[in-house]
């Protein structure tokens, strides 16, 4: 692609972003909402970090190490400009270039698995202007494992920069944990055309060489990121506040938008399936790894294909399932549903719904202030919610599995 129509492209998307989060704050007013609480947080982190305490030894951090760059970096930019306000309006803007930087992603990556350029500039138009989407985009910080997640996959599906894509799963993954879902689908797919490039004898040493040598690129990030923390911690003589941010999610009890969370509300079966709630989420998610893994497909279409699948699968049986975990799957399914309008009107229908129960739902309950009517509301709205997300679900697998190339 030349260099001015990717201007092009790249300024329709930032207009079109900026859209999706303007024109939803001034139609629902007055329940609309500009959560700051994260941001917060995250702020928090940061001051500790520059009044001299080292995260992860002195002080514990929910999120894995990488996540200290989406932290400290409005942090340096506010005391450059010496204005507070400056992390929240930098941490907007970060990750705003993050995701139109997705959306370019969601572009090239569109048009190397079907070869149309029209599908894959609806594809990315569809992720820009994914309303629900956006509005974590400027709230959270999952932007920034959403932006890494699609690197990977548009590293690996140029098939020449495959131990790249390795390497910045692993990144990925001490950002937010989702961001090495992609990974393993990657091993599966390279060990099955090493098996086949044997069959052939064509190649297979070499193919062998970039699986180990991609391996141990992860092994060598992963040590380089944890070692630091794990010796200060030995010289502690306290590992509390490095190991809490890979237990604390484990510990959750079933928050209100999880599916455990709704089955005990609605019908008090849900109690028993929250405490086992992970042990669901992986049990799910293997049935999904283990299915590619037997299927005789190497098609990048297929791989992006069930890659797409194991992510919505993983917020579908998170027992947090936060509204924002939808911008980790949102780009995926834009590539997926790209194909049809009444797909693509499926898109827009799930993103209303989630706008619905994310900022709207929780304001006017805020404004109502009636434990009852929200307590039924709750339960009838997102009983329809995961209806919906069932049914979509099942557009996409079709989708997926009728693996169609245009």
């Amino acid at each position: 692609m030349k260099s001015i129509q990717l201007f092009k492209i790249i300024i329709l998307l930032t207009i079109l972003f900026a859209a999706s989060l303007i024109i939803p704050a001034i139609v629902l007013q007055p329940y609309w909402l500009f959560d700051r609480w994260d941001i917060g947080v995250y702020h928090d982190y940061a001051f500790q970090i520059f009044s001299g305490k080292i995260p992860y030894v002195d002080f514990s951090i929910e999120y894995p190490q990488l996540a200290l760059i989406a932290i400290i970096l409005p942090y340096f930019i506010s005391l450059i400009f010496r204005n507070p306000q400056m992390y929240t309006y930098s941490h907007i803007i970060i990750c705003s270039i993050l995701y139109i930087a997705t959306a370019v992603l969601v572009f090239h990556i569109t048009q190397g698995l079907y070869g149309r350029t029209d599908r894959a500039f609806i594809a990315s138009i569809m992720t820009a202007t994914a309303f629900s989407a956006t509005y974590f985009v400027a709230t959270k910080y999952d932007a920034y494992p959403t932006f890494f997640m699609f690197l990977a996959v548009y590293l690996y599906t140029l098939e020449t920069k495959i131990k790249w894509s390795y390497f910045v799963s692993t990144i990925g993954f001490f950002i937010k944990w989702i961001g090495v879902l992609p990974l393993p689908f990657f091993l599966m797919r390279d060990i099955k055309q090493y098996r086949r490039k044997m069959k052939k004898v064509a190649n297979s040493e070499e193919s062998a060489k970039n699986i180990v040598f991609s391996i141990l690129l992860c092994l060598f990030l992963v040590a380089l990121i944890l070692f630091p923390f794990f010796f200060l911690s030995l010289e502690r003589g306290n590992f509390s506040n490095l190991i809490y941010a890979y237990t604390y999610h484990l510990d959750r009890n079933a928050q209100t938008e999880s599916i455990f969370f709704l089955l005990d509300s609605a019908f008090g079966i849900g109690a028993f399936f929250s405490r086992i709630s992970t042990f669901v989420m992986l049990s799910a998610m293997s049935i999904v790894y283990f299915m590619y893994y037997k299927k005789n497909d190497l098609s990048l279409q297929t791989l992006v294909g069930y890659i797409t699948f194991a992510v919505f699968i993983f917020v579908f049986f998170n027992k947090v399932a936060s509204p924002q975990y939808i911008l980790w799957f949102t780009p995926f399914f834009a590539i997926i549903l790209s194909r049809k309008a009444l797909h693509i009107i499926w898109f827009y229908v799930i993103q209303l719904w989630m706008f619905l129960e994310y900022p709207f739902l929780f304001a006017w309950g805020l404004a109502t202030n009636d434990t009852y009517i929200m307590w039924t509301g709750s339960i009838i709205f997102f009983t329809l919610k995961y209806i919906l997300w069932g049914s979509i679900s099942f557009v996409v697998w079709k989708e997926i599995n009728s693996s169609v190339a245009e």
